[in-house]
């Protein structure tokens, strides 16, 4: 007679059926993260490239709409700024003091001086009347609305900036327009007689993260520091002229990023190269 009382197996996994499962479960999650570092990686390019060519159509503009020649000038591997052409400098005194009529005193500072440029557009909002200190940390208030526009300048054959201290004006006795310079950011052949210089319209901008402009449009020094990036321009009618490391100048822009590449002996190789094309009439196209 069969029993009643056999007992019967107890609810849950047994321990194959848990293995089984797990398995699974690390399977598809390796698949869903290749998929998503997939598309996270395409999204990165994507994003990379349509920064170099948004840059470049706001360097157009500016060049277009404020009638003055603007560049983009490459200032690191990863690094590159946006300046408008201002002059070359005529003289740059060392350290010393100089009457600045709006402020009706003299003031210490490295003076700049350019016989040829005409800044008047950017010093009419400073008179001969005495500002008192509030007025001068507004015009180094990028929220204030008496802002000091220009209070940044690149030097282009150092490829460095320098803050302005003293916003131009015109001096009579020289016949010529003066800026102060922050005397701390001075230093070396920045801003020499002869050098071209421009007004920095945004701080220093960086290429998303782990990529780098290819290496024909930078020269490194023999200690491995940065030395000379190439640059193009807008002139006003829009078109675009490109200045190589070299100083060769052609009619076309060819601009080129890259992710660095981990596996190469250095990371000195790229993977997944983009091309900004731009054409002499303005033209872009990635490629």
């Amino acid at each position: 007679m069969i029993s009643r009382n056999r007992k019967k197996r107890s609810g849950g996994f047994t321990l194959l059926e848990l293995i089984a499962v797990m398995a699974i479960i690390v399977t598809m999650a390796l698949v869903v993260a290749g998929g998503y570092n997939g598309i996270m990686r395409a999204i990165n390019e994507s994003s990379a490239i349509n920064a170099m060519r948004n840059t470049a159509m706001l360097c157009r503009q500016h060049a277009v709409l404020d009638n003055r020649r603007t560049y983009f000038l490459v200032t690191g591997i990863n690094k590159y700024v946006l300046c408008r052409y201002g002059g070359k400098v005529s003289d740059l005194s060392g350290k010393s003091s100089f009457e600045v009529p709006y402020l009706s005193k003299s003031e210490s500072a490295y003076w700049l001086f350019d016989d040829y440029a005409d800044w008047s557009a950017m010093a009419e909002s400073f008179t001969s009347s005495q500002m008192d200190e509030d007025d001068i940390d507004d015009m180094f208030d990028s929220n204030s609305e008496s802002a000091y526009s220009g209070n940044y300048i690149f030097d282009f054959e150092e490829s460095e900036g320098c803050r302005i201290k003293y916003p131009p004006f015109f001096h009579d006795g020289n016949d010529c327009w003066v800026l102060g310079l922050d005397t701390k950011d001075v230093s070396g052949s920045l801003f020499a007689p002869g050098n071209e210089y421009g007004w920095l319209l945004y701080d220093e901008k960086t290429l998303p993260r782990g990529y780098v402009f290819s290496d024909d449009l930078y020269d490194i020094d023999s200690s491995g520091d940065f030395k000379q990036g190439a640059c193009f321009y807008f002139d006003p009618d829009g078109t675009v002229s490109f200045v190589s490391k070299s100083g060769t100048e052609s009619e076309s822009a060819e601009i080129t990023i890259g992710e660095v590449d981990p596996s190469s002996p250095g990371g000195a190789s790229l993977r997944n190269e983009q091309t900004l094309e731009i054409k002499h009439d303005g033209k872009m196209t990635v490629k």
